[in-house]
C-alpha cells in the first residue's frame, strides 16, 4: 500500500514516460553578456554541472514549496507576529 509520504507525482510521470520509450534529461544552459564567459569559467561549469544541476532543482522545488506553505505573506515587505490566543493568557515574563 502506497502512503501518501511516499506517493511521488513526478516519478509515476517519468515511469509512465520511461515505459513509452521517451527519455527525459536536463541541460544547463547559460545565458550571459558577450565576453563574461571565459575559459576558466567554462571549465568551472563543465566540472561542476551536476551540482549546479542540483542546486537548481533545489532551489526550484524550495521555491514552490514555500510558495504553497506561505502563499502571498511569502512576498510581504513587513511580516507581523500572529498571537493565537489574548494578551491577557499570555504567560508571565
Amino acid at each position: 500500500m502506497t502512503t501518501p509520504a511516499m506517493f511521488d507525482p513526478s516519478r509515476c510521470v517519468v515511469e509512465a514516460l520511461e515505459a513509452r520509450g521517451v527519455k527525459l534529461s536536463l541541460r544547463l544552459v547559460v545565458d550571459a553578456p558577450r565576453g563574461v564567459m571565459t575559459d576558466p569559467i567554462k571549465a568551472a561549469l563543465t566540472a561542476h554541472k551536476p551540482h549546479l544541476l542540483a542546486r537548481l532543482g533545489r532551489d526550484a522545488q524550495w521555491e514552490a514549496l514555500a510558495a504553497q506553505r506561505w502563499g502571498p505573506a511569502l512576498n510581504d515587505p513587513t511580516p507581523g507576529i500572529i498571537i493565537d490566543r489574548p494578551l491577557s493568557q499570555d504567560p508571565p515574563a
